[in-house]
């Protein structure tokens, strides 16, 4: 059973999974051609009940976690406008896609489907939806949370993965599950989380040094009174009545 729940850790993985299975269902909308793979289930894991089937099942596979670079530390501001310091890491991987569905023919058509996308996405409105998710669009500012994750796809090469086909999981003795894959090489780069320090409330003192040209004046005798070059004094005489009365 899904739970909600709050992502403490930096989210790198979780990032990349969520990335890529969002920007394929921008795609398979309500409004996809093929009326067949509209609402398209994206998962990150196998179906197991027959109503979600066909699928794509995205999956990040993991290579090297290397530093951004030796002793590597940036400085910019938090989204709360503080300059803070941040640690940078590369990732280098494989995303998988596995078209799975319970004929021969739809796992076919959903291959060509998936691999238009990922080699000509750009040329259609709604096909491009899926770079938009992964890129953000031209000349929109996506913030300092937006920056904090890169991801690159290496969509100038598709390698296959192969093809099968399996008892579908609910153990029917006559339904099959046929699957193709296809891997892209995943690249990029994230930053330790964010998380904000509490509220530090109301000022509740402040401390006042005499400066004259730059310069502390150091004196320690409370008597001595300092005040600014140009002193601003207002005088008046403020004359009040009143009644005090009770039960």
């Amino acid at each position: 059973m899904a739970v909600a729940r709050a992502e403490i850790p930096v989210s790198y993985k979780t990032t990349i999974n969520r990335t890529v299975t969002r920007a394929l269902r921008d795609v398979f909308t309500s409004t996809y051609p093929d009326s067949d793979f509209q609402n398209l289930n994206i998962v990150v894991d196998y179906p197991l009940s027959e109503a979600e089937y066909p699928a794509i099942i995205c999956r990040y596979r993991e290579g090297p976690i290397p530093n951004a670079g030796v002793g590597h530390a940036e400085y910019f501001p938090a989204p709360d406008g503080s300059i803070r310091k941040w640690k940078h890491r590369r990732f280098e991987g494989t995303m998988e896609f596995l078209v799975s569905t319970l004929s021969p023919l739809d796992r076919d058509v959903l291959s060509d489907a998936l691999v238009e996308i990922l080699s000509f996405g750009d040329l259609d409105s709604l096909l491009n939806n899926f770079f938009v998710r992964v890129y953000g669009e031209l000349g929109v500012e996506v913030g300092t949370l937006g920056l904090l994750h890169q991801i690159s796809l290496n969509t100038d090469r598709i390698d296959p993965t192969g093809e099968s086909a399996t008892i579908a999981p609910w153990q029917p003795e006559d339904v099959m599950v046929y699957t193709n894959g296809y891997t892209l090489q995943c690249n990029g780069g994230f930053y330790n989380s964010y998380r904000p320090s509490a509220s530090l409330g109301y000022i509740q003192n402040a401390i006042i040094e005499p400066y004259i040209d730059l310069t502390l004046i150091d004196d320690e005798d409370p008597n001595n009174q300092w005040s600014f070059v140009f002193d601003y004094d207002d005088f008046g005489a403020i004359q009040s009545a009143a009644v005090i009365s009770s039960t």
